[in-house]
Order: structure tokens, then C-alpha cells, then sequence
């Protein structure tokens, strides 16, 4: 039985979708490894569940023990992805069609989706809002992803040659930096989906000129992949929330 959401006045049906599966590569499970003391998942389950919009939260894993993991964390994972579906190569669009499938047959159908990362512990309750209300202005037409700004003119940047950088555009490295236009970049950790878009038969081809955005702050756009992306995450996570040890 779905939820009452009390900040989804118009009660239109909103999934969230976790992936998380058990195979990260960069850093051993990386969705529970522990992040101040809770695993690193919970932040961002933490925020959805906070943001009361979502009709229904799902996990979705291949893992017993991220499963056990997030249960005891008051999250229930309604069953675990097949292993055929948590291959390094499948496509998350791919897993998140097979989520909306499998509720539908059970007569549960969603307006939207959001696809948001598990190793994002810097996400807000108020981002997911914030984006959801834009995404509704625009008719919940077309998908929307996050975006945050490049701190320097990507019009500068250079590529390594063994140890020597050579400039992409050589001549724009002397401009002033106030002669370019802002550029963004998508950050993550979230991305909304009208359900309807998983229902055309090209929808692993995004064909659009131009994406629907929300903007986050690059001090908290972080989606963590690597070692480093962990560091930053605490050393951001300790100043944002005035900590002072890793």
C-alpha cells in the first residue's frame, strides 16, 4: 500500500530508486562502507524519507548484506536484484525499467521516478524538494537532471601528454576569465524520470537538445566513486556540519 505524502499535496505517485549494488570496484562496498559512523547509504535514504514526497522507497540490490544493512536501519528492501541485472555492465536505466515493470504487474503505477545515488551523503531533504517542484512546473514532461557549476572556464582546460599539458583551445588560454559564459557539468546525485519515458523503446538514447536542470552547490554536488571522492566528502561533510575530525 502506498504512503500519504503530507509535502505531495497534488498526490501525484513518486518513486524513489536506490542502486545499490554489491559490486563497487573503486572502494569495497562502497554503499555501506562507513561514513561517520553510519553507512554511507543512509544519508541519502535519510533525506528522502525526510523530504516526505515519495510514495515509496526502493532499494535495489543484489547484496544479503546491504540488505541487512539498511533494514536494520528502518529501510526495507522489498527483494534482491537478480545477479543478471547487477553486472558491471548493465545499464541503471535498464534496472530502473525492470523496477517499474515488476510494480506494475502488481497494479502499482507511478507518475515519476527519482534515481538517486546511494554514496551522495551530502544530499538534502530541500534538494529533492526543490527539484521536484521544477520538475512539476514543467508538466513532469521530460526528465531532469542535476547540475553545478565549473569553478574555472572549461574553455582553459588542457590535456596530459606524459608530462606535458597541452591546451584544448590555445587561443583562449590568455583571455580573461570574465569573457566566458558560465559552463555546468552534471554533478548528480539524483535524476527524475516521468515513468512515461521508460515506456519508448529508445529511452537508453537521450536525443534531447537541452536537459531540464536543477542546480546544486559544487560543495555539495559530490557522488562518490573513488578514495578521494571519499576524503572530500568528509573533509566537506566535517565543514558544513562544523565537525572537527575525520
Amino acid at each position: 500500500m502506498l504512503k500519504k505524502i503530507k509535502n505531495n499535496k497534488d498526490k501525484t505517485k513518486v518513486l524513489a530508486i536506490f542502486l545499490a549494488r554489491g559490486g563497487s570496484r573503486r572502494i569495497k562496498n562502497k554503499n555501506i562502507v562507513s561514513f561517520f559512523g553510519k553507512p554511507i547509504i543512509y544519508y541519502g535514504l535519510n533525506a528522502a524519507k525526510k523530504s516526505k514526497i515519495f510514495s515509496e522507497i526502493f532499494i535495489s540490490t543484489d547484496s544479503q548484506k546491504i540488505k541487512k544493512i539498511v533494514e536494520k536501519k528502518g529501510f526495507k528492501v522489498k527483494k534482491l536484484r537478480s545477479k543478471k541485472l547487477a553486472r558491471d555492465n548493465v545499464n541503471s536505466l535498464v534496472v530502473i525499467k525492470k523496477i517499474l515493470d515488476d510494480y506494475e504487474k502488481e497494479n502499482i503505477n507511478f507518475d515519476c521516478v527519482f534515481n538517486i545515488f546511494p554514496a551522495s551523503p551530502l544530499l538534502k531533504p530541500k534538494d529533492l524538494e526543490e527539484a521536484f517542484k521544477i520538475f512539476k512546473k514543467n508538466k513532469m514532461k521530460k526528465p531532469l537532471y542535476v547540475f553545478s557549476k565549473y569553478l574555472t572556464p572549461i574553455e582553459w582546460a588542457f590535456r596530459k601528454r606524459k608530462n606535458i599539458f597541452i591546451p584544448k583551445k590555445p587561443k583562449l588560454i590568455m583571455k580573461n576569465s570574465l569573457t566566458f559564459k558560465e559552463s555546468f557539468y552534471e554533478s548528480g546525485p539524483f535524476t527524475i524520470f516521468p515513468t512515461k519515458y521508460f515506456k519508448k523503446k529508445n529511452y537508453l538514447k537521450n536525443s534531447s537538445k537541452g536537459f531540464l536542470g536543477y542546480e546544486l552547490p559544487n560543495f555539495r554536488s559530490i557522488d562518490i566513486d573513488t578514495k578521494e571522492d571519499l576524503f572530500f566528502a568528509k573533509v566537506l561533510y566535517l565543514g558544513l556540519n562544523k565537525k572537527t575530525s575525520i
